[in-house]
């Protein structure tokens, strides 16, 4: 699996059959195996330590998916 955030790169990669997926979804992953207990503490770090930017509506989809 490819970690990357930006969408054409994303894009290259799945046209060469490699999966994709970015830091949300990796933080999405970690929930969902109970690495992490919550992903919004740790998109507010993200942005508080690496400037991380993340448009609004794709936190509040992702918030959404993690049932936060």
């Amino acid at each position: 699996m490819l970690v990357i955030d930006e969408e054409d790169g994303r894009r290259v990669a799945r046209r060469v059959g490699l999966e994709a997926t970015g830091v949300l979804g990796i933080l999405l992953r970690g929930k969902q195996e109970g690495h992490i207990p919550a992903v919004g503490p740790e998109i507010v770090k993200l942005r508080q330590l690496a400037r991380f930017y993340v448009a609004p509506a794709l936190e509040a989809h992702v918030l959404r998916l993690a049932g936060e």
